[in-house]
């Protein structure tokens, strides 16, 4: 199978506040989100033969969790000219309360 570069889906608000709630129970004092820039996600995006951004689970020194972005081409391959990585994580750079971070739902 090639990437085409409508790989995921659009998921209603009540299974995604659903599966960020099971996380957030299976890991209450780890990282809940990680925040990127649209100007870090445009640089790998714009790569040449992008059809997207694989995200790889990392860990932090100290065992924070938090994201490694590469830019992914249709063959299904890293493109590792471009890694990105150390976003913004939550906590403490979090959004105000919402289904998807365990505020309101």
């Amino acid at each position: 199978m090639a990437f085409n570069g409508t790989e995921g889906s659009v998921m209603p608000l009540t299974e995604a506040a659903e599966l960020t709630a099971n996380f957030r129970a299976a890991n209450p004092d780890q990282t809940k989100a990680v925040f990127y820039g649209k100007d870090n996600l445009m640089a790998l995006l714009e790569q040449s033969g992008s059809m997207g951004i694989r995200m790889y689970f990392a860990q932090e020194d100290g065992g924070a969790m938090t994201l490694v972005l590469v830019s992914a081409t249709a063959d299904e391959n890293d493109d590792l000219s471009l890694v990105i990585e150390r976003g913004s994580r939550c906590p403490p750079f979090c959004s105000g309360a919402n289904a998807l971070n365990g505020g309101n739902k």
